[in-house]
């Protein structure tokens, strides 16, 4: 099922593409509707996968609450609901900030990706100016940006599965 389902989406995705005007077409790059086509099937498949996650969510967290009072007391069922509570607060909070990191990511990654097109495309001008280590310098500096914002990213993401 869930591979039928994938190659529906992915062949959605790809004809999605393939409505895109010519000028659209020549305005975007090969890479970007890749990322674009698997961030879009990626988030579509995750949200597939915790849905189940969703509905049982509340059943499993009332019969760990009555069990946890059952067997040591209303304080520390209570206790364990705050514990709870704060960790769902805490997965929001972490979500906003990954979102505004991978938001980030996805500027630096689009600014190195203009620079690495413009090196390709005017690479005779700039091996004939001797402009190599120049523009290197500069993909280097997106490039280090970027990874600091990947660091943080995944650093925050790994604190919000934690939470999870």
């Amino acid at each position: 099922m869930a591979i039928r389902m994938r190659k529906a989406i992915v062949s959605t995705m790809y004809d999605k593409v393939g409505n895109l005007s010519s000028k659209s077409l020549t305005e975007t790059n090969s890479g970007k509707l890749i990322t674009i086509i698997s961030g879009d099937v990626f988030n579509v498949e995750r949200a597939v996968c915790l849905t189940p996650i969703l509905f049982a969510t509340p059943i499993v967290t009332v019969l760990c609450l009555f069990y946890i009072y059952w067997g040591s007391g209303i304080e520390y069922a209570g206790i364990t609901l705050a514990v709870w509570i704060s960790c769902i607060f805490g997965q929001f909070y972490v979500n906003s900030i990954t979102r505004k990191l991978r938001s980030q990511d996805a500027l630096l990654s689009d600014s190195r990706m203009k620079l690495i097109n413009d090196l390709v495309a005017g690479i005779r001008t700039i091996k004939s100016y001797a402009w190599e280590n120049h523009y290197l310098k500069k993909i280097k500096e997106v490039r280090n940006k970027q990874h600091s914002v990947i660091f943080k990213y995944l650093s925050v993401g790994s604190l919000g599965y934690s939470l999870f």
